[in-house]
């Protein structure tokens, strides 16, 4: 009889949290950190520069004794799209404080290096020199928060992901916090030959070990950010989180990510070895810590602002059958941003005529130049975009 009152008693007070979460979800609250500074990173690799090419086949031969996990072509294939991430930014995002570009030492040959907002950045200027050289995106994202002069909140995108609407600081950025989605979907298998599932496991392996048994009751106490309506069905998830003091995933698009500098120290200081170790490998591993490690802390440290799954964009991974797709989102303006995602799967000619195709949409999009391009031979102004 005891036992079935506790499991009465239980079951309410589960329905009570995920109720009261559900109602002071709704509850909007004015940005009182809206005046703050917010930067843009961005990285950037030349794959066509024959000397960067060298060096990086000189690494891959002496890892033969371990394995290299994706590190195809596709990681370094360029799209010739880049200068319209740039004109993107200026149309979509006035307020920018300023646009890191992170490279090796590549600047593109169209890229105005004397403008205002711009500030072009070596992975020597930043990175510690014991991971050096890399050829692997995550020790880069790992060490960001180095970078002299980086704003506090900044936002982080890879080369493939375009603005492709209007956005403000506020659709990043709330009362200080992030903005993102805190559904702890589970992790699954999908016998997909890529690392990213192996390496999600590592940082969910880290962030159950550090905060254990404290996941209950941080859900507990912030019941308005893990059963937000923003996440419909996807509650279910986060109740069982609740049950178990475990997450078994946390969900992950690959586009823009708002961040603060004092999450990534605070991490640091917390698990310095292993983010070392990844730091360390020149090429992916399967066991990296990625960089989802520091919005995942952020989420369970409670400061963060929920949003829905879809809030950020869309992400393009079946290129050959989403042109359609990709040219409403952009000419229409369907989402705040979205990810050109290229694949293993497509082949060098498919390649060429899918990089036309792209390239004729956004031109038609961002058909004049930025600021952060320099003048043609003819001497053609720039002209602001409204």
């Amino acid at each position: 009889m005891l036992t079935l009152l506790n499991n009465f008693i239980y079951k309410v007070n589960k329905k009570r949290l995920l109720i009261k979460g559900y109602i002071k979800s709704q509850k909007h609250y004015a940005d009182r950190f809206s005046n703050d500074p917010i930067d843009f990173v961005v990285t950037w690799v030349d794959g066509t520069d024959s000397s960067w090419e060298k060096q990086k086949q000189y690494y891959e031969s002496k890892q033969f004794s371990q394995v290299i996990d994706d590190n195809g072509e596709e990681r370094y294939r360029n799209w010739d799209l880049f200068k319209y991430w740039f004109r993107a930014v200026e149309k979509y995002a006035p307020w920018v404080h300023k646009v890191y570009l992170v490279t090796c030492g590549h600047i593109p040959q169209w890229l105005n290096t004397e403008s205002d907002k711009l500030v072009v950045v070596n992975h020597k200027d930043f990175i510690p020199s014991e991971y050096l050289p890399t050829f692997s995106s995550i020790p880069i994202e790992l060490n960001i928060h180095r970078i002299s002069g980086l704003s506090e909140k900044f936002v982080y995108f890879n080369d493939d992901v375009f603005l492709t609407k209007p956005v403000l600081p506020s659709d990043f950025f709330v009362n200080g916090m992030p903005k993102y989605c805190g559904i702890a979907y589970p992790l699954k298998n999908h016998r997909e030959n890529d690392s990213f599932q192996h390496q999600l496991f590592s940082v969910l392996g880290i962030v159950n070990d550090f905060f254990s048994s404290k996941i209950s009751g941080i859900i507990k106490n912030n019941p308005e950010k893990w059963f937000s309506r923003e996440y419909g069905k996807a509650l279910k998830y986060n109740m069982i989180a609740y049950e178990e003091s475990y997450i078994q995933g946390m969900y992950f698009s690959h586009l823009g990510c708002p961040f603060r500098k004092k999450t990534f120290e605070k991490v640091w200081n917390t698990i310095p070895d292993e983010l070392n170790k990844t730091s360390m490998h020149r090429f992916r591993m399967p066991t990296d810590i990625m960089h989802q490690v520091f919005s995942i802390w952020d989420i369970l440290d409670g400061y963060f602002y929920p949003v829905s799954a879809d809030y950020y964009g869309a992400v393009f991974a079946s290129l050959e059958s989403q042109i359609d797709d990709i040219s409403r989102a952009v000419l229409e303006k369907e989402y705040r941003m979205i990810c050109i995602n290229d694949s293993r799967n497509i082949k060098q000619a498919d390649f060429e005529i899918l990089k036309t195709r792209i390239s004729n949409i956004m031109q038609c999009a961002f058909p004049k130049k930025s600021a952060f391009e320099i003048f043609n031979e003819e001497g053609e102004e720039h002209v602001t975009q409204n």
